[in-house]
């Protein structure tokens, strides 16, 4: 026998407050980007993306962390701007990163509990040198307490 639950929402037993995830150590932010042409293809717990510059992005994140600092964040990208037809530059290799701080008019602002700031780029090779690129599929993930 299974049992089924369907609701539209879960609140607190005073009936005032949501319940959340608070104290788990559970996902409270991810994203699927695709960088190339600006569009979140998912997400959760994300308001908007800022396009910086060139390989630059500020995530906005709808419910705020806990703290600035104590939480994990980790990216994954696909090296390429098509969907994977051709890597960029000929290169195997890609980067991305999460940079402490965001960025505003190339300067870097103190890290807050509703922004992670990220970057992508291309990897450099003998022939060529890496740079700074938009590429098309970047996945960033957050672990901590929402406030």
């Amino acid at each position: 026998m299974t049992s089924v639950l369907n609701v539209d929402e879960i609140a607190a037993k005073n009936g005032t407050s949501p319940v959340t995830l608070t104290k788990q150590e559970a996902v409270k932010q991810w994203i699927s980007w695709d960088g190339h042409n600006n569009v979140i293809e998912g997400s959760l717990n994300v308001s908007s993306v800022t396009d910086e510059e060139t390989g630059v992005y500020t995530l906005n994140i709808t419910s705020a962390f806990s703290s600035q600092h104590d939480r994990c964040i980790f990216t994954t990208l696909y090296n390429s701007n098509d969907d994977g037809a051709t890597v960029e530059s000929g290169s195997s290799r890609a980067m991305g990163t999460v940079v402490v701080g965001t960025n505003s008019n190339n300067t870097i602002d103190p890290l807050t509990t509703t922004t992670i700031q990220y970057s992508t780029a291309y990897g450099s090779t003998g022939q060529s040198d890496g740079g700074m690129f938009d590429l098309c599929k970047v996945w960033v993930t957050s672990i901590g307490d929402l406030a």
